[in-house]
């Protein structure tokens, strides 16, 4: 007999209705309304965290900083829009990626702390990195 029950998905203590995470696409494909469509489905909606500075100039401001007032903004947006789980993702290879997860982690998506702690320390064992920003590394 064919079931179209799909499983939930559990990661930590979030579950998710439908077994769906949405891909991170960068560069402003991955934005707030379709990581909020997505968690409003019951799946894990995405923001990308690439290149928004380019989405959201701000006159005065070098790239860096564009890219964190907007994913600020993005961020926020997308949890207006959405009661459901909302995620990040972000590029190891960038250059402001220490940046970019302290801005997660200050906005504190879901419970990014947590999720993201957790992943920084295991690749703290793996990468020469401060996460803790004491000076002390990995």
């Amino acid at each position: 007999m064919f079931s179209t029950t799909m499983p939930t998905l559990k990661i930590g203590d979030l579950q998710a209705q439908i077994p769906i995470i949405q891909g991170g696409m960068g560069v402003g494909i991955s934005l707030a309304g379709l990581a909020a469509a997505v968690s409003n489905e019951g799946g894990i909606g995405v923001i990308s965290s690439i290149g928004l500075g380019l989405l959201y100039p701000q006159p005065g401001k070098n790239f860096a900083e564009s890219n964190k007032l907007a994913l600020r903004k993005e961020i926020r947006k997308a949890k207006a829009l959405t009661d459901g789980i909302l995620g990040l993702n972000i590029m190891y290879a960038i250059t402001d990626f220490d940046d970019i997860v302290k801005v997660a982690l200050e906005e504190e998506l879901d419970k990014t702390k947590v999720l993201l702690r957790k992943t920084l320390v295991a690749l703290e064992k793996h990468v020469q990195m401060d996460i803790d920003g004491d000076g002390a590394m990995g």
